[in-house]
């Protein structure tokens, strides 16, 4: 057996491992965004969305789809000049930041289509991409412009020279229309000249980091339901179809938080084109043993799952246990035990019990940084839970333990109240519940892929991934 130091798992954080190519799990998730109409990824940080969004090419290989080219756009690169310069010219907010990233989108597909090789295409769709090109070389100086630059002068519609058009349109822009008529000249020309070269190609727009600048504002908010929209747009027009696939496709991955934090009309529309990711103990332990490259179990003191009813210490179980389902957390977990016993060649409940309070503690941190832009409340919630039970025998008593350690005034501040963040915090994962009828609890968790509400006749519990970082206690079973 090697020593645990000498196992390489890789780096916690996919856009940083120049090894993922080598052992990415291809999970029932990732085929399901291939092949279906998903246009939206949702995920918590660190569940694998960017390890998906690298992978692009090998998945669609994966799975037959080895002609089809990716497009890869991040969120930072969408310049927001182009947004407040839509605003500044009449446009409402949510229309501005649609139609800056629908037409942002729908020129990096001309540019996309402009670079390409076109063997085989009929002369019609050569011609199309004729034209697509003047546009981008008029307008930018060169056939590759980056989304940045091309979202700025988007921004700017009115400057635009759109004679490789033709006279018509031309002429609309010359009697200085505003961009509320200008605005759907272009997106439709353009869309005119996409369609014949999409009936000869196939394509799929993959964007990820859409969380990097969130803060919870009003802006960001709206930029991102004008993304939402935009790429539902791209697929309503251009989605794939025919055999072999044809057309173009978006898919954005986002975090799911920030998504439930959007508000905007027709979103029980996108319902059927959202898939969250989610992760089972099989899919984990696979994961695991692929950056191994070994069995799992035999790194584990214990194969069991269970000891005297309670998890096994020195068992992947208990990992898995302690994790919010996510690759991230798994990994960090065993990089730490790693750490601090580098020269044992098996995981033993001993290691486990030295590691896990400071894998707990960075486990409470992680959550204050992964919330505390958007939901500023984070800190209060888990200072109120620290130091107490990790149970509490119903709903009410935890609204009693929230409403007496949180001050009211910033509950009014946030414009949420207890009942609210209970909820909130059953929604990230950090309460559980059980039915309290039930001798032998299930503990439900979000993060699990169960629909979890806490009702009047349930046992809350808080994430045993926590209990050490906020030093919780246990309480003890009543005796006869």
């Amino acid at each position: 057996m090697p020593k645990l130091k000498d196992l390489r798992i890789g780096a916690l954080a996919a856009e940083s491992d120049e090894e993922l190519f080598a052992y990415f799990v291809v999970t029932p998730d990732a085929e399901t965004i291939v092949r279906e109409r998903i246009g939206l990824v949702l995920g918590r940080k660190g569940s694998g969305k960017t390890a998906l969004f690298r992978q692009g090419e090998e998945l669609l290989q994966q799975f037959g789809l080895g002609h089809v080219s990716v497009i890869r756009l991040n969120m930072d690169d969408h310049a927001w000049g182009a947004f407040k310069d839509f605003k500044e010219l009449g446009l409402s907010t949510e229309h501005a930041a649609t139609v800056s990233w629908q037409l942002a989108l729908l020129l990096q597909l001309a540019v996309a289509l402009s670079g390409s090789q076109q063997h085989g295409w009929s002369a019609a769709a050569r011609d199309d991409v004729k034209v697509l090109r003047e546009f981008i070389r008029d307008n930018f100086g060169e056939i590759r412009p980056s989304l940045a630059k091309s979202s700025k002068m988007i921004g700017q519609i009115s400057a635009l020279k759109v004679g490789a058009f033709g006279t018509a349109l031309e002429a609309q822009w010359r009697n200085e229309n505003t961009a509320r008529e200008l605005v759907p000249g272009l997106v439709d020309t353009i869309s005119q000249h996409l369609k014949g070269p999409l009936h000869e190609s196939a394509w799929l727009f993959m964007l990820d980091q859409l969380d990097e600048s969130w803060d919870g504002t009003a802006d960001k908010k709206q930029l991102l339901v004008g993304l939402v929209k935009a790429v539902k747009r791209i697929n309503d027009d251009f989605g794939w179809r025919g055999d072999p696939i044809q057309g173009a496709r978006a898919v954005a991955f986002l975090r799911t938080d920030i998504y439930e934090a959007l508000s905007f009309d027709d979103k029980d529309k996108l319902r059927d084109t959202v898939k969250e990711i989610s992760w089972s103990f099989e899919e984990l332990s696979k994961m695991l043993e692929s950056r191994l490259r070994l069995p799992a179990s035999s790194i584990f003191e214990s194969k069991a799952t269970t000891h005297k009813g309670r998890i096994a210490k020195g068992s992947l179980s208990h990992l898995v246990n302690r994790t919010f389902m996510r690759p991230r957390d798994l990994l960090q977990f065993f990089q730490a035990i790693r750490s601090d016993h580098p020269s044992e060649e098996r995981i033993t409940k001993r290691m486990v019990e030295k590691t896990e309070p400071r894998y707990s503690r960075d486990k409470v941190d992680d959550l204050r940084q992964e919330y505390r832009r958007g939901a500023p409340w984070i800190d209060a919630a888990l200072d109120a839970l620290k130091q107490g039970s990790n149970k509490f025998e119903s709903r009410a008593a935890v609204e009693e333990r929230l409403a007496t350690r949180i001050d009211s005034d910033s509950l009014k501040e946030w414009r949420i109240s207890v009942d609210d963040l209970i909820d909130w915090l059953t929604e990230i994962s950090v309460l559980g519940a059980a039915p309290r009828q039930v001798r032998r609890q299930k503990i439900r968790f979000r993060c699990e892929g169960d629909n979890v509400s806490i009702e009047g006749d349930s046992t809350v519990w808080v994430h045993p991934a926590l209990f050490l970082g906020l030093s919780l206690t246990e309480p003890r079973p009543r005796r006869g």
